[in-house]
């Protein structure tokens, strides 16, 4: 094991925290944009991906490693 990989244990609980919590964010966000249309949700989609990328958030795996963004 390298100093930057977890031990196992702690990436099998980060894996069943991410199990449990990610379908209650779907959920939730479902419930967030159940006012909008289909259309009004693509439009947003649209607009925060602009946004994403005037704030260079959008990155590859490689590139958050380069930048240690995590």
């Amino acid at each position: 094991m390298t100093p930057c990989q977890p031990p196992v244990s702690e990436a099998k609980r980060g894996r069943a925290l991410y199990e449990e919590l990610f379908p209650q964010l779907l959920r939730r966000e479902d419930e967030i944009l159940a006012c909008l249309s289909a259309q009004e949700r693509k439009q947003l989609s649209t607009l925060l991906g602009k946004i994403e990328q005037g704030l260079d958030l959008i990155q590859t795996s490689e590139e958050a490693d380069a930048k240690q963004a995590y």
